[in-house]
């Protein structure tokens, strides 16, 4: 589930929360299985795409070519609680 707000003409953010499970384990089928060790992930963060494009977290653009953005996201493993984290910052140039 994503939310995107343009605080201002130049300015975006989208932040998105995600969930995603395994649905195969040693060549079975796990998907609906009850079985408590099964591997779940919370995910928190810039997660959301448009089309096959990943959607920044917060994006500036700097005119009708450049744009700078940043990405940030944190992922929680469900049951073991293991965190991992991902953080980027780039620009566009669109021509």
């Amino acid at each position: 589930m994503g939310y995107s707000y343009f605080v201002s003409e130049r300015v975006t953010v989208n932040f998105s929360v995600s969930w995603w499970q395994q649905a195969f384990r040693q060549s079975s089928f796990v998907l609906f299985n009850p079985d408590p060790a099964r591997i779940g992930v919370l995910s928190i963060g810039s997660l959301a795409t448009l089309g096959l494009r990943p959607l920044p977290l917060v994006q500036l653009d700097l005119g009708r070519v450049f744009s700078l953005f940043g990405n940030a996201a944190l992922q929680w493993s469900v049951p073991d609680g293991s965190l991992s984290e991902l953080y980027e910052l780039g620009f566009s140039f669109v021509f």
